[in-house]
């Protein structure tokens, strides 16, 4: 044993498990060496607190490793020990453990168990701290499974703990954070979440702390947005970025950012939308650079100084174990020197023998260094893998959230398209494909566009032509589809050309979007409509009369289908104007727009195309149906057709009934 000096037991046993826990993130197996001193000692001294510490430092070293099974089986075997022990600290402590455990492999329930019963024993004993941090645990699991109303409780009672001690950080942050799960429930309680935010705001102004004081002006944005009233929200996230900015604190100066992105969609100022977004993305950009740049920089700082850090640290830890080392030293000196002496006496072929047994033991160590190295490199090199994939998954991600902001709310579309349907399923964490609304008067205009590509370079498109539509009617005041299809392709065209250059190398860029774009008098049910490739499908019970047009019957139904012009809405040769079409609906017709990505899906049983055909067919046999369960067959139908076999395109379909 390394411990032997005058320090008593108790002592000896806490240096080892502070050592352990110090070279956790730097040395695993010094970790492991100082773990098992202690645990020597425990033994020792037949002390079962002891023991069952030594199983919860030993699962920190397991958890930093990613052993998630080995970390289950030893938390229930120490909680098990603790039980048997009546030791109450220690298995509070057992059953937060497991549950971080389940909460890392998405076992919620079982991590919601296991929190619920730490935060009993925390409060039996009264050990506060502990136990506000297994309260917001279970606070966090119930907000994960959208249990607002619990979530809240959980908050509640850990802001009541805050209180308790008087931790006025604590009580700002989480009453922060419960204004918010007002706002979020269904329906939301606005007048509690006021109350609660401004109650934050007032305990944030009155600490230097300009990181809170950001999260509360923040959280009241949110809330402002989310009661449409915009004046105020601008007011309050003025407030928030000038801090924000002022102090460097970059990730509430993003969610300022966001807010303001979100208030300027709200007023339908678009162009500055895009500005914004813009100016998202490249902040993003920066901060992933400067992370990337800081996290290069001080790599050589981490392995140069962290360790002469830690040594500082433990100066004062080790000081006492001097001496102890100094003895062992000078004890394991004599045995070597009697071990030699033992040797020479058994004479030069024992001792030739020794030396070859040394020089295979120092090869072997060699070897094992050599492995050791290697797979500590192969580490290194997975990390820096999983962190780039991250870095790219976030950016992807935010642009699904920049790309969520342009397209029409759920609620706008089920407020003016009453009686129908959407069906949105994209490729990729974001879509060439995009739904489109915009209501004036009496009329609706709403589309289904498929942009030249999916995932991210589609969805850059999207955001293009999104643009020009909304500009096509709000900037030019046109009232015609075919008019403004053939707007929308000189904004989408002169955009590309601007941002390739006139003299590029490149050439003349041909993104650009297929559409189906309609206009719906809901006075008179008068029907304009315009096609770029893509078709409109009219479902009538009886027949439709409309320029030789053939419906596709099944029994009274009928399916008939208009072809739009056979150009898209970009750079074409040669580029033709769009034709529109005028139809008098009548109740009960049902309008279809969609994408390509529904009809060509591969899937079934011998892995071929779904094709329209099969499509109509499934529309007709379910058009007497109400629209949502007409939209719940359509969704069934697609993921039973594609099975196994990936999604190949991004999916749109609106369905409305007049």
């Amino acid at each position: 044993m390394v411990f032997n000096s005058s320090s008593s037991d108790k002592e000896r046993f806490s240096l080892a498990i502070e050592l352990s826990d110090q070279f956790i993130y730097v040395d695993k197996l010094e970790s492991e060496y100082y773990l098992n001193e202690a645990k020597i000692i425990a033994k020792e001294m037949n002390n079962p607190a002891m023991l069952a510490e030594v199983d919860l430092q030993l699962f920190e070293l397991l958890f930093y490793q990613e052993m998630n099974n080995e970390c289950v089986e030893l938390m229930i075997s120490t909680i098990d020990f603790c039980k048997k022990n009546k030791l109450k600290s220690e298995l509070g402590h057992a059953y937060n453990k497991l549950g971080s455990v389940y909460i890392s492999i998405q076992l919620f329930d079982k991590a919601l168990e296991y929190f619920v019963l730490a935060n009993e024993t925390f409060k039996e004993n009264k050990d506060y701290e502990s136990q506000k941090n297994s309260l917001n645990n279970i606070g966090a699991i119930y907000y994960y499974q959208d249990d607002l109303e619990n979530a809240i409780l959980y908050f509640e009672q850990s802001y009541e703990i805050e209180k308790l001690v008087g931790n006025n950080i604590g009580m700002a942050q989480a009453l922060g954070n419960i204004g918010a799960m007002y706002c979020k429930m269904d329906p939301p309680n606005y007048k509690l979440a006021e109350s609660t935010l401004f109650e934050s705001l007032k305990i944030a102004q009155g600490l230097d702390n300009p990181k809170v004081l950001s999260a509360s002006l923040n959280n009241l944005t949110y809330f402002f947005i989310q009661t449409e009233q915009l004046d105020k929200a601008e007011e309050y996230n003025e407030q928030a970025l000038e801090i924000s900015s002022t102090s460097e604190l970059d990730n509430s100066l993003l969610k300022c950012l966001e807010n303001k992105l979100e208030i300027l969609r709200l007023q339908g100022d678009f162009e500055n939308a895009l500005d914004v977004a813009q100016e998202i993305l490249d902040f993003t950009n920066d901060i992933y650079s400067v992370e990337n740049t800081k996290a290069l920089a001080e790599l050589e700082t981490v392995y140069q100084t962290k360790e002469k850090q830690k040594e500082n640290e433990l100066l004062k830890k080790q000081s006492e174990m001097d001496q102890v080392k100094l003895d062992y030293e000078q004890q394991k000196s004599f045995y070597l020197i009697f071990g030699l002496a033992i040797v020479a006496i058994l004479g030069i072929f024992a001792f030739n023998r020794f030396l070859v047994s040394q020089k295979r033991k120092k090869v072997i160590e060699r070897q094992k260094e050599q492995v050791e190295q290697q797979k500590e490199l192969l580490h290194e090199q997975n990390e820096i893998v999983k962190e780039k994939n991250l870095e790219i998954s976030d950016s992807i991600t935010y642009a699904k959230r920049i790309q969520s902001a342009i397209l029409p709310p759920i609620d706008a579309l089920n407020y003016h398209l009453k009686d129908g349907f959407l069906i949105f399923k994209p490729k990729d964490i974001v879509s060439g494909d995009f739904y489109w609304m915009y209501a004036i008067h009496n009329r609706v205009y709403f589309a289904v566009a498929d942009c030249t590509g999916h995932g991210v370079p589609g969805a850059m498109v999207s955001v293009v032509c999104n643009n020009a539509l909304n500009r096509s009617i709000r900037e030019f005041d046109l009232v015609n589809p075919g008019e403004i299809l053939d707007k929308t392709r000189e904004l989408v065209v002169e955009n590309f050309s601007l941002n390739n250059g006139a003299d590029s190398h490149e050439g003349t860029i041909k993104d650009g979007m297929d559409i189906s774009l309609c206009i719906l008098n809901q006075e008179n049910n008068e029907l304009m409509w315009a096609g770029a490739n893509n078709p409109i499908w009219i479902i009538r019970k009886g027949e439709f009369i409309y320029e030789n047009v053939k419906g596709e019957m099944l029994g009274e139904w009928g399916l008939y289908e208009i072809s739009g012009d056979k150009q898209p809405v970009g750079a074409h040769e040669p580029s033709e104007p769009f034709t529109d079409h005028k139809f008098e609906l009548k109740k009960g017709d049902q309008i279809m727009v969609f994408s390509d990505g529904y009809a060509d899906q591969f899937g079934g049983e011998r892995g071929k195309k779904l094709k329209y055909r099969p499509f109509k067919q499934l529309l007709l046999q379910n058009a007497k149906e109400r629209m949502e369960i007409q939209k719940e067959r359509l969704e069934t139908f697609f993921e039973e057709w594609k099975g196994d076999y990936e999604q190949i395109d991004d999916v749109c379909v609106i369905g409305v009934r007049i």
